[in-house]
């Protein structure tokens, strides 16, 4: 039987540990994700109406935008830290993968290129851009993509994974359960990557 693994989506910076107003974290076990990003979206929608010059402020809210699958406000807020400094590695980042969970995965490219420009080193970018390679069917491209990924940080779970996606969906099945062994090693609770071999033993 035929084994097609899809591509998930790409990986976000996380809003850190939710929000509880104030500068504060929120507890990070909090059943109220939402009311905390709101309380944060707020707060930084205070600070851009003192300083709407701050590139910082428009990409934290951006990112709660983002963390609330508000993709469209995120990708505003992205873009206006992006204006105000054009050299705003982790903001091309953030916007590449709202962009890629809306399915322009040509448009997401450009921005992780871009943020590999910026910052070569950056093993997340080099994984993100991959799996919209993928989705395009570019397989030469995202298996580039990741094995950089891979050689930038070896300790990354995800690239191994969707390395081992991309090496499934061509057949290569020794090679995809090599890739979900390193992968389950270095994150020993990725239900995906123990999913994904057990469709592919």
């Amino acid at each position: 039987m035929e084994k097609i693994f899809g591509i998930e989506a790409p990986r976000i910076v996380l809003f850190p540990g939710g929000y509880s107003g104030g500068g504060e974290a929120a507890p990070p076990n909090s059943n109220d994700a939402d009311t905390c990003y709101d309380r944060a979206i707020a707060d930084y929608s205070e600070a851009i109406s003192f300083n709407p010059n701050h590139a910082d402020t428009y990409y934290y809210r951006g990112l709660a935008y983002a963390n609330k699958k508000d993709y469209d406000r995120a990708i505003a807020d992205y873009g206006k830290a992006i204006r105000l400094n054009p050299n705003f590695a982790g903001a091309y980042f953030s916007r590449g993968s709202a962009i890629a969970n809306k399915g322009d995965h040509d448009r997401a490219i450009a921005d992780y290129s871009e943020a590999i420009r910026l910052n070569s080193n950056d093993a997340s970018a080099y994984c993100n851009r991959g799996l919209s390679f993928a989705k395009k069917r570019d397989t030469e491209r995202a298996m580039a993509d990741f094995n950089e990924a891979i050689r930038l940080n070896p300790n990354l779970a995800n690239a191994y994974a969707d390395r081992g996606n991309t090496y499934c969906n061509k057949g290569d099945y020794d090679k995809a359960i090599a890739d979900y062994d390193e992968a389950i090693r270095i994150n020993p609770n990725f239900v995906e990557a123990y999913n994904n071999r057990g469709i592919t033993y």
